[in-house]
């Protein structure tokens, strides 16, 4: 059981952080903003437009999948689309300057560059399958989006989108006192534990589960299909699953297991920062959890069919 606590602890001294960077993010948001975006920001565009910019702003902010979560709800309560908003969720731990830097300096003696770009371009094809599936869909009973439930009726949801509606009073008025900038922060720092302890309460389930999995099944069916050009990407993918690396560092371990091809390597790199078991569980404070089941499917789809297509290339 030493091993145990051993994995589900190291998992949770890197996740916890992040998600604590989530919270503070997402708690800036609803005080700084507390009557949403500005209109050019909500206004209706193209779903194609909305996604795009969504996951230009991934470029941006460095923030990994157990911080970006917490931003996003807030993003959506604010009345953020739907297809930007997923955009920037799953296109964040893939192209921020910290995932990228990582996957240069992992591949530097072989071809960084080809890696880099792979990742990225690979990546984002398969983001904005996300965002346009996730968007035309319903994809939780729980949580509206700003647009969907009307300032006179949100207190009679008490979903996280509604909820911060409830107290739009106290985070309304102007701050010209030094009663009402403490009042501010302690809004503030309310919103941040809030946020933070949901996400950290995922985590650790999550935690706990792929120490499980890591300690009790053998990954030795794992070599042999790595040499498999076409069953290789799934025993990859397969791999990103389990281990539940953070894209910072995922990179470096995958470029330290020489069985695999070229492709599978990639499919590995673009799976991993978008579903993992960690990460099943942490998309159920935003997603039902069939939904979060199906991204998982979807993503491995995608990663596989990606992989494939450049081992078909010669790749």
């Amino acid at each position: 059981m030493s091993d145990f606590w051993l994995i589900t602890t190291a998992i949770l001294l890197e996740g916890l952080p992040f998600a604590l960077l989530g919270g503070v993010i997402a708690a800036s948001l609803e005080v700084w903003l507390p009557r949403g975006f500005p209109e050019w920001v909500t206004r209706p565009r193209p779903k194609l437009v909305q996604i795009g910019l969504g996951m230009a702003s991934a470029f941006v902010l460095p923030v990994c999948e157990c911080s970006s979560i917490p931003f996003v709800k807030k993003m959506l309560a604010k009345g953020m689309p739907r297809a930007s908003a997923y955009a920037f969720l799953f296109a964040a731990p893939l192209v921020n300057p910290m995932c990228l830097a990582s996957t240069y300096l992992a591949f530097a003696g072989v071809d960084p560059w080809f890696f880099v770009a792979a990742r990225t371009l690979g990546g984002l094809w398969v983001v904005a399958c996300l965002a346009w599936w996730l968007s035309g869909r319903k994809v939780t009973t729980e949580t509206c989006t700003a647009s969907e439930a009307p300032l006179a009726f949100a207190t009679l949801c008490g979903c996280a989108v509604c909820k911060p509606s409830t107290d739009a009073p106290q985070i309304q008025r102007q701050s010209r006192t030094w009663a009402d900038r403490g009042e501010g922060f302690l809004r503030w720092l309310q919103v941040a534990a809030e946020e933070f302890l949901e996400v950290a309460g995922y985590l650790a389930v999550g935690s706990c589960l792929v120490a499980a999995v890591q300690i009790w099944v053998d990954r030795a069916w794992i070599e042999p299909l790595a040499e498999q050009v076409w069953l290789a990407p799934f025993a990859s993918v397969g791999l990103a699953y389990t281990l539940c690396l953070c894209s910072s560092v995922d990179a470096f371990v995958v470029a330290a297991l020489p069985p695999f091809t070229t492709a599978a390597r990639l499919a590995f790199l673009v799976a991993g920062p978008l579903f993992d078991l960690k990460l099943f569980f942490l998309y159920q404070s935003l997603f039902n959890k069939r939904t979060a089941l199906l991204i998982g499917v979807v993503v491995a789809t995608l990663a596989v069919l990606l992989s494939w297509g450049l081992s078909w290339s010669g790749l």
